[in-house]
């Protein structure tokens, strides 16, 4: 016989799931209507100067990563800080560091950092707004542990990785862009997708 204990845990468990299920899946059309909104002030205020040379920024956003062999399929936080230079209208080198916040799947429990070195391909389109395509190598770190009862295991480690991704600036005017971003790390039986939105300063 179930007990009320059981059923109210279970019952919180489902209420958690769902909980993931709807930011998951209202996530992308919130980043959406900000980038929306965002390229209309950019095209409004299109006029800039030349922003070759270096810049830094940062941002935050939602990571989802998905483990073939656990069966594990979540997502959570992710905040970054970068530092790039623009060498032409085309090219830009770029370092990211990236905090993976906790992630609470029903059997793991998992978070990290990673950093990435990459370069950027870019398309500008007008004066107001840059499409760029990216490719590097990231470093990154984590710590895991069992998220079943009567389980205690933890483990962490460290690895590296191709990274690749695609994004868009939105110049907001002469020193200020706001960027939206798409990276994707394929590791070993685990796919890793981040999302992020931010703000991007040139000197």
């Amino acid at each position: 016989m179930t007990s009320t204990s059981d059923t109210a845990a279970q019952t919180a468990a489902t209420t958690h799931r769902r909980a993931h299920r709807t930011l998951r899946s209202s996530t992308p059309a919130l980043i959406l209507a900000w980038f929306l909104a965002a390229g209309a002030l950019a095209l409004g205020n299109a006029a800039h100067a030349e922003n070759f040379g270096p810049y830094i920024g940062g941002g935050a956003g939602v990571y989802t990563l998905d483990i073939d062999d656990l069966d594990f399929d979540d997502n959570a936080a992710v905040a970054r800080v970068f530092a790039g230079y623009r060498l032409s209208d085309y090219l830009a080198i770029e370092g990211d560091y990236q905090k993976l916040f906790e992630s609470n799947g029903d059997t793991l429990e998992l978070e990290g950092d990673a950093w990435t070195v990459a370069a950027r391909l870019i398309l500008p389109l007008n004066d107001a707004i840059d499409l760029y395509a990216k490719a590097g190598y990231t470093f990154y770190e984590f710590d895991a542990s069992a998220n079943i009862p009567g389980v205690d295991l933890t483990t962490s480690g460290d690895d590296e990785d191709w990274i690749y991704g695609a994004g868009v600036d939105f110049h907001l005017g002469d020193n200020l862009s706001l960027r939206g971003e798409w990276n994707r790390v394929d590791i070993n039986n685990t796919d890793l997708n981040l999302v992020t939105a931010g703000l991007v300063f040139r000197f």
